[in-house]
């Protein structure tokens, strides 16, 4: 790392190393999905370099749960270095509304007087939640804050309007937002400089690696919901249902969520049993370093899934929707893209792939390289650097956040819900 970015900084007349928390605690018990298991590598990273070649002391807030979730999917993280624990219930069902909104205000209190008291120089923070609300619209102090925003502008879209609420304040009350996306500044341009976009994103390529014998595998895995296109999948495997039986190729339709008894009817409806098998694991190495071919096809976006990330590592073929910025990821070099969201452009695609084993082995090859030569923790954790640095130096102190701009933003929100149940839309 150059020396730019492993000296230490200028903090209010002294020099010292910033001390940074990544705040992981709402949404972590289950993983907190793919950004989750992303900032936890990134906290991984920093744990096993920054002794030496960081300039920035990076510390996790988090849970006694998340620590295991991570674990069980191979993320080791040490507890004992630089870990700070939290348990107990956040926002408790139990009670009227106004007793949940009371824990989440003393929890965010609790939260502040923690950080406060260990001295961090800045908060990140990558889920946003309701018990983070009052924390991130303090008033001033030395505790500056990152947000991220994790979404893609087409699933903010459609997002309910707490939800979008929580992003926004995130963005009014922060210093920066940490950003995977190009576009999302010019749907947001009143923070336009106050985003950062990432070069790239990664996963852990030492876990996912191509078995020595690849299998007639083909993979989708993801939450059972519209925005992944599950019934998509499913219909595009029985139009081409003669051609796999025929050549002994078997798909895979892993994930949970709401639309999982409705997908495991339209199997049966098709007679697919024999061509789908249905399931779910916390560990998908396996089966990707097995599998040939990887399907995503998200409705408005598949960058930086990180299954699909991960299916790349273990050189699988790709076949994906051609839109947002998949291309960051995905070309015809290593995949094929279709912009018709159809069963029959899908079906078309996998039979692209599965005809000629060449051009499938040598897809799967380079997206590997493509992967772990562009998408990897090292050049993710030297941006994030550089952008906790960044708002140190730049912010001696907190941004203040007036109580008329955060009044101003719930109105806002609250006229768009009132209007959108008035008219439908």
């Amino acid at each position: 790392m150059s020396d730019q970015h492993s000296r230490p900084v200028r903090v209010s007349g002294k020099i010292k190393r910033p001390k940074i928390a990544i705040v992981l605690i709402t949404g972590a018990n289950d993983g907190g999905g793919g950004t989750g298991r992303r900032f936890a590598r990134i906290f991984q990273h920093f744990q096993h370099v920054q002794q030496t070649e960081s300039g920035v002391n990076v510390w996790l807030i988090t849970t006694p749960g998340f620590i295991e979730v991570m674990n069980r999917s191979s993320i080791a993280i040490d507890p004992d270095l630089n870990v700070i624990e939290i348990s107990g219930d956040i926002g408790s069902t139990g009670g009227t509304p106004l007793d949940k909104v009371t824990s989440y205000r003393d929890y965010s209190a609790n939260l502040q007087a923690l950080l406060e008291q260990e001295q961090f120089d800045l908060a990140h923070i990558p889920l946003p939640h309701l018990s983070y609300a009052a924390f991130m619209v303090r008033d001033g102090g030395n505790l500056r804050q990152v947000f991220s925003m994790t979404a893609t502008v087409g699933s903010f879209e459609s997002m309910n309007w707490k939800a979008q609420l929580l992003y926004k304040i995130g963005y009014i009350s922060s210093e920066a937002i940490d950003t995977l996306y190009t576009d999302v500044a010019d749907r947001f341009p009143a923070f336009r400089d106050k985003f950062q976009v990432s070069p790239c994103s990664f996963t852990d390529y030492s876990r996912f690696r191509p078995a020595q014998e690849k299998r007639n595998y083909i993979v989708f895995a993801g939450r059972l919901e519209a925005y992944k296109n599950p019934y998509l999948f499913v219909d595009a495997v029985a139009l081409c249902a003669e051609r796999l039986r025929h050549d002994g190729w078997k798909c895979y339709l892993y994930g949970k969520g709401e639309f999982e008894q409705g997908i495991a009817a339209r199997v049966d409806e098709l007679n697919l049993g024999d061509l789908i098998e249905l399931g779910a694991t916390a560990d998908l190495s396996p089966l990707l370093g097995e599998s040939k071919v990887f399907v995503s096809i998200q409705q408005t976006e598949n960058y930086p899934s990180q299954v699909l990330l991960e299916a790349m590592a273990a050189e699988n073929a790709i076949v994906a929707t051609d839109v947002g910025e998949t291309r960051r990821l995905v070309d015809e070099e290593v995949g094929t893209l279709f912009a018709e969201q159809t069963p029959e452009r899908l079906a078309d695609a996998i039979e692209e792939l599965i005809q000629d084993s060449d051009l499938c082995r040598t897809r799967g090859r380079k997206a590997r390289e493509r992967v772990v030569g562009s998408h990897n923790v090292a050049s993710y954790s030297k941006y994030m650097e550089q952008l906790w640095l960044g708002v140190v130096e730049r912010h001696p102190t907190h941004i203040h956040t007036s109580s008329a701009s955060i009044a101003r933003l719930i109105l806002g929100s609250l006229v768009g819900e009132l209007l959108r149940r008035v008219t439908g839309r």
